[in-house]
């Protein structure tokens, strides 16, 4: 009776680990079809791959749960990758530095964000998307438009190194980027549901004026939220910097909609205070190999965007119909 309840109340994201499920199935059974070690491989790769859209995603759900939406974090995650490579310049001394000047910026505009929305009473959508191009204007003035720098090999190894020895066709038994992304979301589900910051973000996402009435600072905290959005965006930035090697125009424009869409997908609604960033990392896996799917059946760009596009229309009607049959 007790597990029936938990499966009541935790539905969509019991749903949407299920349609996860099938859709690895679909992959390793019937388009890779390669021995067991091959394919555990490939899923521990995958883990290594959506570190930077495990980042950015969960920074995204935690906004959408306090009642905002962050338009901004793709352009954040590409300011990130610039200024990293700019102040790393390639130097493994320079790595210390380069990451705290690179995330100090980005908490800077979080903050930002955050002041203008609960002072001024404008809508996030709006002001995250001022944000967005006002962040795209600096940083291609800053560079002309031709990024420079490097990052050290020493810091790519966040997104090339394994742990442990080589395993069948794994590099090693775990990803260490894996384990970066897997500590920020242990850590944000402990917080979540152990602390008094989950007991805020819940009240604030569902009624800011019921949560002032019982001791919570809305405002303050909303900003704070802003914050730690930016902050993930811009560690999501840190790495793609360690993946590619170096600096790129735009490379976090493609996780602004990935992210939306892997956090509603995973239950989390614009209303606020509903969802949670289990059903994300869900929704984040789901992207990853349905482009991993794609590109093995050779679709080509314009097929993806519609396959992933109607996916989501679907998951996102289920889960409006089992919330909505739940009320």
């Amino acid at each position: 009776m007790k597990f029936f309840n938990i499966f009541k109340r935790n539905l969509i994201v019991f749903s949407i680990y299920i349609l996860l499920i099938i859709i690895a199935i679909v992959f390793y059974g019937l388009i890779i079809r390669l021995p067991l070690s091959k394919s555990i491989a490939h899923f521990l790769d995958l883990i290594r791959q959506v570190a930077p859209l495990s980042l950015i995603s969960l920074g995204q759900t935690l906004v959408l749960l306090v009642g905002g939406i962050d338009l901004s974090v793709g352009a954040i995650a590409s300011l990130a990758n610039i200024l990293s490579a700019n102040f790393m310049k390639g130097e493994v001394s320079l790595i210390p530095i380069s990451v705290f000047l690179t995330l100090t910026i980005c908490i800077l505009i979080g903050f930002i964000s955050g002041i203008v929305i609960v002072k001024v009473k404008m809508p996030p959508f709006l002001i995250t998307l001022a944000m967005s191009s006002v962040i795209r204007g600096a940083y291609l003035l800053y560079t002309g438009g031709a990024p420079r720098g490097g990052i050290a090999n020493e810091f790519r190894s966040i997104a090339r190194e394994w742990i442990g020895s080589p395993i069948g066709n794994a590099p090693g038994i775990f990803p260490v980027a894996g384990i970066v992304w897997i500590a920020v979301f242990v850590a944000l589900l402990f917080a979540i549901n152990k602390t008094i910051f989950g007991v805020e973000l819940y009240a604030v996402g569902g009624n800011p004026r019921t949560a002032w009435l019982s001791g919570f600072n809305p405002n303050k905290f909303t900003i704070g939220i802003y914050m730690l959005s930016a902050t993930l965006a811009g560690m999501s930035g840190l790495m793609h910097s360690a993946l590619i090697g170096g600096a790129l125009l735009h490379v976090g424009d493609p996780y602004l909609l990935d992210s939306i869409a892997a956090t509603c997908m995973g239950g989390t609604t614009f209303d606020g205070g509903v969802g949670g960033i289990v059903g994300t990392i869900a929704g984040v896996l789901i992207i990853q190999l349905l482009n991993a799917i794609t590109t093995i059946m050779g679709m080509k760009e314009t097929g993806k965007y519609i396959v992933l596009g109607l996916l989501i229309i679907a998951i996102l009607s289920i889960n409006h119909l089992i919330a909505s049959s739940r009320r």
